[in-house]
């Protein structure tokens, strides 16, 4: 049976994806996206671009400790990833939380 798209679908499958699967699916957060997530909570206005710098720790960015705290409460709202406090102390680098947090999409 063909679908909509031309592939071919497993037989009873219907053309149709599983609505619940597709709703489901967040695409990983890129460093850019990170970035634009997490620079409204940067007082100062001093702030330096993730993709010149991913490996650069926060604070060193200009990130405090409050400003990873309200990231948690965005990514675990935003994108279903629960961060715990101790993987939060562990995440020094915009790269290090973009991929914590794309190995746990849709855990």
């Amino acid at each position: 049976m063909r679908s909509e798209n031309g592939l071919d679908a497993a037989p009873g499958a219907g053309s149709r994806i599983d609505r619940k699967a597709k709703e489901s699916f967040v695409p990983p957060i890129t460093l850019r996206e990170l970035e634009l997530l997490m620079r409204q909570y940067v007082w100062d206005g001093d702030w330096q671009s993730f993709e010149h710098a991913p490996d650069q720790p926060f604070d060193e960015l200009g990130y405090d400790s409050l400003a990873l705290l309200e990231t948690h409460s965005r990514i675990k709202r935003d994108y279903g990833v629960l961060i715990s406090e101790d993987d939060l102390e562990r995440v020094h680098t915009p790269r290090a939380l973009v991929t914590f947090i794309n190995e746990h999409l849709g855990s």
